[in-house]
C-alpha cells in the first residue's frame, strides 16, 4: 500500500512538473540527462510545441541547442558550478531561440546529488520574455510620459524623414496634436525659408553616424504665427532599438527675438551718428561707439583706461563731475573735449542712469554730440547781434553813445540823483565853424577831426561821465554825482581847454573853438527837457 502511494506520489509530481510553465531538467553526476519536463516554451518554428517525455535526453539536448551562442558559456558555467557544490547557483539570464525570435530565460541549477530520491542536479528554466516585454512596455510608457511632460518637442523619424513618433508637446509648441504629425514628413513642420537648413543638417547627420547636429529651424504654428525651434538631430539609424533619427526641439522664439533685438541695438549703438558711451559711477568708460572714438581721437583700449573727466578741458572738469553725480537730475551740459593733439571740441552731454540686469551694476548711458560748429555759429551770431546792438546805440564814426543811448542814460542818472540827492548836469557842445573845415579840407579831414576831438574830450571828462555825439558837430556830455552847479562849470572849462590846444589832422594844424551850454537838473525835468535846456544855453553862450 505504501509503495502504491509512493508511485502515485511520483506520478502526481511528474504531472505537476509537466504542467508548469518552467522547464525542469535533472542531470546526473556525470552530466547525463535523467529527466526533462515539457519544453513547449521553446519549441522552434515548425514543431508542435510539446516534446516526447520518453526521450528526456533528446528534449534537454534540443533545449541546449537553442541557447544563444553568446550565452552558452554562462549556462555551462552555472551547471558546472552546481555539479561541484551543493545548493542552488546564482540565477543566470540567457537567450534561447523561440517561435518568434530570441526569448529571454532565467536558469537556476541546484545540486541534489546527495538526495536519494533525486540524485542529480536540478536545472530550472523560466521564461522571462513576458516579464521583460511588460517591463519594456512599462519603460516605454514611462519614457513617453516623461517626454510628454518635458518642455521640449521630441520627434522620431525614419531614414526618409517620415515622423514615426511625436510627443504631445507638439500641441503647445506647434498647435498640432501629436497623432496628426505621425506619418508626415519632417519638412512639413518647417517653414519654407528653413528647408535648406534642414536639408543641410540632414546631410551632415547621415554622413556622420551616431553624431549630433544642431540648427535653428523656423516654423509656422497652426494659428499662422511664426516660431523658431532650436533643434538637435541625433542619428540612431544603426541602433536596432531605435532605428531612426531623434529630433529634440526647444521653442526659442522669444530668446532669438531678444537676441536679435540685442544685436540690432548693438549695431545701432555702434553705428549711431551720435557719440555714445556707457560709464560707471566714476565716469570710467565701459563701452564706446565708433562716433565717440572718432570724436575723442582715441581707440577703445585707450578710453577704457581713463574717465570722462580726463578728456575734458580743465575748466569743465567740475561741470562733468556734477553731471556724473546726478545725471537724471541734470540738464544737458556743454563741455570742451580735448583730443590728444590738444584740439578742443565743444560737445553736449546728455545722460541717463541704467542698470545692467545680469550684474546689477549701475551704468551711465551718455550721449555726446559734437556742437563745435553750432557753438561757432552761436558765437558768430552773438558777435553779430552785439555789433548790431552796438551800432544801434553808438555813433558809427566816433564810437560814442548816440542820442538814443544818451537819453536812456540821462533818465537813469536823474532817477539815481533823486534817490541819492546828487546833482546831474548836461553839457551841450557845438563846434564853431565846422562847416568851413569840411568845405575847405574835405569830409575826410572833417571826419578825422571829429574823431580827434571825441578822443580829447574823453580825456577831459571824469570817469563815469558819458560823451555822446548827436550828429554833425554836436557833442553832449552827461555828468552825474556832482556836488553842485559849480562842478558843472569846472567840467565845461576843461572841455573848452581841449580847443585851446593845437589840433593836427593829417599833418595839418586846425584851430577850432567850441560853444558849450550847461543845464543843471532841478529834479523835475525829464531827459529830453534837460537836454533841450542845455541846447538853449549853448545858443545863448
Amino acid at each position: 500500500m505504501t509503495e502504491q502511494r509512493g508511485e502515485l506520489t511520483a506520478e502526481f509530481f511528474r504531472g505537476l512538473v509537466d504542467h508548469l510553465s518552467d522547464l525542469v531538467i535533472v542531470i546526473d553526476g556525470r552530466g547525463g540527462v535523467r529527466y526533462s519536463s515539457d519544453a513547449g516554451i521553446l519549441a522552434p518554428a515548425g514543431t508542435a510545441g510539446a516534446t516526447d517525455r520518453s526521450d528526456p535526453a533528446g528534449t534537454a539536448s534540443s533545449f541546449f541547442d537553442l541557447i544563444h551562442p553568446d550565452d552558452r558559456r554562462l549556462v555551462d558555467e552555472a551547471i558546472d558550478a552546481a555539479l561541484r557544490a551543493p545548493g542552488p547557483t546564482i540565477p543566470v539570464e540567457m537567450r534561447a531561440a523561440g517561435r518568434s525570435g530570441w526569448r529571454t530565460l532565467e536558469l537556476v541549477a541546484g545540486n541534489l546529488l546527495d538526495d536519494p530520491d533525486v540524485h542529480g542536479v536540478l536545472v530550472a528554466v523560466r521564461d522571462l520574455s513576458r516579464r521583460h516585454r511588460l517591463a519594456d512596455e512599462e519603460g516605454t510608457e514611462r519614457l513617453r510620459a516623461l517626454l510628454d511632460a518635458a518642455g521640449d518637442l521630441t520627434l522620431l523619424t525614419d531614414a526618409q524623414q517620415t515622423i514615426r513618433y511625436a510627443s504631445t508637446v507638439s500641441r503647445r509648441i506647434l498647435g498640432v496634436d501629436a497623432h496628426h504629425l505621425v506619418g508626415q514628413p519632417l519638412s512639413s513642420v518647417v517653414h519654407l525659408e528653413s528647408q535648406a537648413v534642414l536639408a543641410d543638417a540632414w546631410d551632415r547627420l547621415l554622413r556622420a553616424p551616431d553624431d549630433r547636429v544642431a540648427c535653428d529651424l523656423e516654423v509656422t504654428r497652426a494659428d499662422g504665427t511664426p516660431g523658431i525651434l532650436a533643434a538637435h538631430l541625433t542619428n540612431f539609424l544603426s541602433d536596432p532599438a531605435v532605428a531612426g533619427v531623434a529630433v529634440a526641439a526647444r521653442d526659442v522664439t522669444d530668446v532669438r527675438r531678444a537676441e536679435s533685438l540685442l544685436e540690432e541695438f548693438g549695431q545701432q549703438f555702434e553705428h549711431s551718428p551720435h557719440g555714445l558711451a556707457r560709464l560707471d559711477d566714476g565716469g570710467r568708460f565701459h563701452e564706446v561707439n565708433q562716433t565717440l572714438r572718432a570724436l575723442t581721437g582715441r581707440d577703445e583700449t585707450a578710453l577704457a583706461q581713463i574717465t570722462l573727466a580726463d578728456i575734458v578741458h580743465p575748466a569743465d572738469v567740475e561741470v562733468v563731475r556734477d553731471f556724473l553725480r546726478a545725471p537724471d537730475d541734470t540738464a544737458p551740459v556743454d563741455v570742451r573735449l580735448l583730443r590728444p593733439d590738444g584740439q578742443e571740441i565743444w560737445s553736449r552731454l546728455t545722460a541717463t542712469m541704467v542698470r545692467q540686469t545680469q550684474t546689477g551694476q549701475r551704468l551711465l548711458s551718455v550721449q555726446v554730440d559734437d556742437i563745435n560748429d553750432h557753438r561757432r555759429l552761436e558765437e558768430t551770431l552773438r558777435e553779430r547781434n552785439a555789433a548790431l546792438a552796438y551800432r544801434a546805440t553808438h555813433d558809427g564814426l566816433t564810437g560814442l553813445p548816440n542820442r538814443q543811448l544818451f537819453i536812456d542814460r540821462v533818465g537813469h542818472a536823474l532817477d539815481r540823483s533823486l534817490r541819492h540827492h546828487t546833482t546831474v548836469a548836461v553839457l551841450f557842445c557845438d563846434l564853431d565853424h565846422f562847416k568851413v573845415i569840411n568845405d575847405t579840407f574835405g569830409h575826410a579831414v572833417g571826419d578825422q577831426l571829429l574823431m580827434t576831438i571825441a578822443e580829447e574830450m574823453g580825456h577831459a571828462v571824469r570817469p563815469g561821465d558819458t560823451i555822446s555825439r548827436f550828429g554833425g558837430d554836436e557833442f553832449v556830455v552827461l555828468a552825474e554825482d556832482l556836488e553842485g552847479p559849480d562842478d558843472a562849470g569846472v567840467l565845461a572849462g576843461r572841455l573848452l581847454s581841449v580847443m585851446t590846444q593845437p589840433l593836427v589832422v593829417e599833418g595839418r594844424q586846425v584851430d577850432m573853438t567850441m560853444s558849450i551850454g550847461v543845464a543843471v537838473a532841478t529834479g523835475l525835468e525829464d531827459p529830453a527837457a534837460l537836454i533841450a535846456s542845455a541846447d538853449t544855453a549853448m545858443y545863448r553862450a
